[in-house]
């Protein structure tokens, strides 16, 4: 299952409906799969900023002030219309 995160470095290949499925079920959101042409999924290299692993001490701290770091990159990265 963790090879499906878009933000991991994928040792399978990416199934871009497979997440939407998964996702509708879920969260009980049967219009999303009609949505997919509207939707687009992208890689974050900071991820890392917030996983558990990188602070050892202080995790929440740390997780916390990375997800500033991971908002930013997202920010940027993602072109609103």
């Amino acid at each position: 299952m963790a090879g499906n995160l878009v933000g991991n470095h994928l040792k399978r290949p990416f199934v871009f409906p497979q997440i939407l499925s998964r996702a509708s079920e879920r969260f009980n959101l049967p219009d999303l799969l009609a949505l997919s042409d509207r939707l687009e999924f992208v890689y974050l290299r900071r991820r890392r900023w917030v996983e558990a692993e990188r602070y050892p001490v202080f995790t929440l701290l740390g997780q916390s002030l990375g997800s500033v770091v991971l908002g930013e990159t997202s920010c940027t990265v993602i072109h609103v219309n």
